[in-house]
């Protein structure tokens, strides 16, 4: 800005001056504004007294109808420069007297017909219209138009007397402003001259001279005060710079200090005995010249980020003066002024005795760890001997379940068939071939059951609806329960996340659930079967409110074998295969239970992976 350039005493002059004309023109405007309002508000009052006289004196002209006796009272109004024009109308509102002023005749048309009561303010002009009344009886209206002229003639007048009066005073200002400015400009001047020698020559010893007590004067004493300080701290700098000098000078770390131009401007002895030169070799010198080709090369991508201000550190392998590698840890702190990069401090250190070190435990822990595997490989061939031992007893134990278990129904089938070898009349053969029939289909569900249980393999599972395998189970055991008059009850969850498992064999373990619940108790049954997700799994529970399980007996319920309806059929495998079924789906299935209110079956599986979607999405667009 151009008034940013000015002196001192040109901005001083300039305040003072555009001071004294910003309040002489708010004076004179407002006392222009103020006289023309006055004059104007004056006028309006004397339009309509002007119109309340003309009606007094023409109401018995208009009532008698004397035209010529209304014209001379309309005449009178020459006497008053401000009225232009008047009219006086009949109670019928037409025009009955009028006047124009002889300087306006070719300006002014008179209204042919009375208007309202109203007094308006248009073209420069006021109009008013006032009733005339004898008594209180209407019998016409007079019409005064009077114009303000002479108004605006007094305000150029005022205006041209305002001007004179500016110039005077702006003539005055000027030759006290000329007088005042030095007062204010020379301490100032003074002031900005020592200031100019200190930043100079740097010699803060220097102090303004003080002329007066006033603003300026306690100004040119903090200017002093700072300059006291400036040279306290400037003394106090070099001697902390000499005490970190020495501070780096000692430390093992090879530190420097480059600029944005990859120019060096500091180091420490460390760093000149490193690369084995003197400082004078290394300030203002390039980095790469220093370093050398080989590391410059590898440290050069560590140091473009570092001069895009980030901070690193990091482990490099380079080579000393002699051409000897090893390892450096180095760390790299951008220097940014104003937002931007101006160079950075470099800390390196030589860590290849700790890099040894740390080879060695890596030897150490490679070696370890192979002891580990192998100690693990022994450790599984134990626990695999274990296993088949276990399972050699659990085959004998097995095995004598079903020698159990089918050893009953082929005692019926044998006594069957001696039954039909004596007794041969028709009815009883049928009867005894159904028993025949019936105790051969147990024999081969027991079979059955025990090759399911005996089964390891795992099966395929993919994600799938669980819900829908809920529903699906549910709908397969209705039948049953609505016979026994048992209700079935579902409380899925709305948008439930697709569950990794084999549908059957999850719709397996539901029928088995399903039915043990049914089977307890010949009353009328309520089943509650509900899932949910609770904590990345989703549970699913089947609840009856049967008689109930005996806390005796609840351990046993997932053994092989072990049935409490032996005499209705069961086998005593369908809650081990459920239990052996949700395992394999790496899942936990539970029991609680209390005597007379019932029995309740969780079971957890687990909520299909995103790559398990993926997979199941790759498999479908294949079919």
């Amino acid at each position: 800005m151009r008034i940013a350039k000015l002196s001192i005493e040109q901005k001083i002059t300039a305040i003072i001056m555009s001071t004294v004309v910003a309040n002489l023109l708010l004076i004179a405007v407002v006392i222009l504004v103020w006289d023309f309002y006055v004059d104007r508000k004056e006028l309006f009052g004397q339009v309509v007294s002007i119109a309340d006289i003309l009606g007094q004196n023409s109401a018995a002209a208009i009532v008698f109808e004397d035209k010529a006796q209304a014209t001379l009272v309309l005449e009178a109004l020459r006497a008053n420069e401000a009225v232009i024009a008047a009219s006086l109308y009949d109670n019928e509102g037409k025009l009955f007297a009028f006047f124009i002023e002889e300087n306006y005749q070719a300006g002014v048309n008179i209204p042919r017909y009375a208007g309202d009561d109203a007094i308006l303010l248009k073209d420069r002009a006021i109009y008013t219209y006032r009733p005339v009344r004898v008594g209180e009886r209407l019998v016409g209206t007079v019409f005064v138009k009077a114009t303000l002229s002479p108004l605006f003639i007094k305000l150029w007048e005022q205006i041209g007397v305002m001007l004179l009066v500016m110039v005077l005073v702006i003539a005055c200002a000027s030759l006290m402003s000329f007088r005042l400015r030095k007062l204010v400009s020379a301490p100032i001047k003074d002031l900005a001259k020592t200031a100019s020698i200190v930043a100079s020559s740097g010699n803060a010893s220097l102090r303004a001279i003080k002329s007066s007590d006033d603003e300026i004067g306690i100004l040119v004493d903090q200017f002093n005060n700072m300059l006291e300080q400036i040279s306290t701290q400037s003394s106090a700098l070099k001697s902390g710079e000499f005490q970190l000098k020495q501070i780096t000078d000692s430390l093992p770390v090879l530190i420097s200090y480059v600029d944005r131009n990859e120019v060096y401007r500091f180091n420490n002895v460390a760093f000149e005995k490193w690369f084995n030169r003197p400082r004078a070799e290394i300030t203002g010198k390039k980095k790469e010249e220093v370093l050398g080709v080989y590391n410059y090369q590898v440290l050069k991508p560590y140091i473009n980020k570092a001069l895009r201000g980030e901070s690193l550190q990091f482990d490099a392998l380079l080579k000393n003066s002699k051409d000897e590698p090893y390892f450096a840890n180095i760390t790299y702190i951008p220097h940014i002024e104003a937002g931007s990069v101006v160079g950075y401090f470099s800390l390196i250190s030589d860590v290849t005795p700790r890099k040894r070190i740390e080879r060695e435990l890596k030897k150490l822990n490679e070696e370890l760890e192979q002891r580990v595997e192998e100690r693990t490989e022994q450790l599984r061939q134990s626990q695999e001997k274990l296993r088949q031992r276990e399972r050699l007893a659990s085959v004998g134990t097995l095995a004598a379940g079903i020698a159990h278990e089918i050893n009953n129904p082929l005692n019926s089938i044998l006594l069957a068939a001696e039954h039909v070898k004596r007794y041969r009349d028709k009815g009883s053969i049928d009867a005894t071939l159904d028993t025949i029939s019936a105790e051969a289909k147990r024999c081969g569900r027991i079979i059955k059951s025990v090759l399911k249980f005996a089964k390891e393999e795992k099966t395929s599972k993919w994600p799938s609806d669980l819900n829908q395998v809920i529903r699906q189970a549910a709908d397969l055991s209705r039948s049953y329960a609505s016979r026994c008059a048992h209700q079935i009850t579902l409380d899925l969850e709305q948008n439930l996340p697709p569950v990794l498992m084999n549908p059957t064999e999850i719709e397996q373990v539901l029928v088995n659930l399903i039915n043990n619940a049914l089977e307890t108790s010949q009353s009328a049954l309520s089943i509650y079967i509900s899932s949910r997700t609770i904590n990345g799994k989703v549970e699913v529970k089947v609840i009856d409110n049967g008689p109930g399980i005996e806390p005796e007996i609840i351990s046993r319920v997932f053994d092989p074998f072990f049935s409490t309806r032996r005499e209705k059929g069961g086998t005593g495998l369908g809650l081990s295969i459920a239990h052996s079924i949700i395992k394999d789906h790496d899942g936990n299935l539970d029991v609680l239970s209390k005597i007379n209110e019932g029995t309740q079956f969780v079971f957890t599986l687990k909520i299909a992976s995103q790559e398990a979607l993926s997979e199941e999405n790759k498999r479908a667009d294949l079919h």
